[in-house]
Formats: structure tokens, sequence, C-alpha cells
């Protein structure tokens, strides 16, 4: 009976060492998959670091062309008017010059 119990003690110590063998594995295993989702976290942070400032550059951008436009859109306006001041002097000193010329053709 003392042999039946000191093998099964032996067995005992047996399986525990060979459940901590698998548990070590096991814990292993787990610290080794938290490192990658570690990592997979820091790079998931930095591309949020790098979107928003993607963000940010492209709203700079927008604000930049808006008022490029708005820029442009009041040169061409000053333009148009210029033209059309021009055009009026130019229709205005036509007049004078026909009036002129028929002053002059009614004094001959």
């Amino acid at each position: 009976i003392l042999l039946f119990f000191l093998s099964l003690e032996i067995e005992n110590i047996r399986l525990k060492r060979q459940v901590e063998q698998v548990e070590n594995g096991k814990i292993a295993e787990l610290n080794t998959e938290i490192e990658r989702l570690k990592e997979i976290n820091r790079v998931q942070a930095c591309n949020r670091i790098a979107i928003l400032a993607l963000e940010d550059e492209i709203e700079a951008l927008r604000i930049q062309r808006k008022r490029d436009e708005d820029s442009v859109s009041q040169k061409v306006k000053l333009i148009k008017e210029h033209i059309h001041k021009s055009i009026r002097s130019l229709e205005i000193e036509n007049i004078r010059i026909k009036r002129q010329m028929e002053q002059v053709e009614h004094g001959k």
C-alpha cells in the first residue's frame, strides 16, 4: 500500500510538472500576444495622429483655396469695373469726336 501511495504521489508530482509546463507555455504565448497587440495599438495611435495631421493640412488647403478663389473673384471684379469704365470713357470720347466732326462739317 505504501508503494501504491508513493507511486500515486510520484504520478501526482509528474502531472503537476506537466501542468506547470503547459501553464508556462500558455503564459508565454499570452505574453507574446500581449506584446503584439501593444505594438498594433502603438501603430494605430501613430496612424491616428498622422490622419489628424493630414486632416488639418487638408482643411488648411481648403481655407487657402477659398482665399485664393475670393482673391481671384475680387481681381476679376476690379478688372471688369476697369474695363467698363474704360469702355464708358471711350464711348464718351467717341461722342465728343463725332460732335467735333459734325461741327467741322457744318462749319464748311
